[in-house]
C-alpha cells in the first residue's frame, strides 16, 4: 500500500524468496508481467511452486540470479521491489545501480525492511551473515545510485517496518 497509485505493467522482485511478494504483486497488478530472481535455487523452486499457475500461464518468470548482474536488458521494468533482502546484498550502492539499469525512465524502486534498527537485528546478525541498514543509510544509498524523489515511509502500528522508494530519472 506504499506504492504510488499507478498501473505497473512490468515488475521485478529481487530476492523473491518463497514467492509471496510476487503473488501479492499479481493480486494488486493483475495485468502486469512479473519476474522474480533469487540467488538461492531453493528459493527459486519455492517461488515457482507457490506461483505455479502464474508461471504456467506465462505471467511470471522466476530464475536464479545475483543482484550484481541481473539477467535483463536495460529499461525493462516499471517497478522493482526488494523486500527483506538488501541485508544480503554485497555492495548496496552498486547493486542499486544495477537495479536502476533495469528500470524504465520514471520507474519505481521500492525497498522494504522489517529490521530498521541495529538493536532489532542484533539476534539475527549473530546467526546469519547479514547487514542491517538504518533507514537513512538506505535512502542515501538509493540517492548515490542515482535515484531521485527518494522518500522513507513508515506505517503506523508496524514497529520497525520501513519502506524506501525512489524513482529512476533517466532513460
Amino acid at each position: 500500500d506504499q506504492l504510488p497509485a499507478r498501473k505497473f505493467q512490468s515488475i521485478l522482485d529481487v530476492g523473491c524468496g518463497g514467492g509471496q511478494i510476487l503473488a501479492n504483486l499479481h493480486y494488486r497488478y493483475p495485468s502486469a508481467q512479473l519476474a522474480g530472481v533469487d540467488y538461492s535455487p531453493t528459493s527459486v523452486a519455492a517461488s515457482i511452486a507457490l506461483n505455479h499457475e502464474l508461471v504456467d500461464d506465462g505471467v511470471l518468470m522466476v530464475e536464479e540470479a545475483d543482484v550484481a548482474a541481473l539477467p535483463f536488458p536495460d529499461s525493462t521494468f516499471d517497478l522493482v521491489t526488494a523486500c527483506e533482502t538488501i541485508y544480503f546484498w554485497p555492495d548496496l550502492v552498486n547493486n542499486m545501480r544495477e537495479v536502476r539499469r533495469t528500470l524504465k525512465r520514471n520507474g519505481v524502486f521500492m525497498v522494504s525492511c522489517e529490521l530498521d534498527t541495529k538493536w532489532m537485528a542484533f539476534p539475527w546478525t549473530k546467526i546469519i551473515d547479514m547487514r542491517v541498514y538504518y533507514r537513512d543509510e538506505i535512502a542515501h544509498a538509493m540517492e548515490a545510485a542515482g535515484f531521485t524523489k527518494v522518500r522513507v515511509l513508515r506505517r503506523p502500528g508496524l514497529k520497525g517496518w520501513i519502506c524506501v522508494i525512489g524513482t529512476n530519472p533517466r532513460r
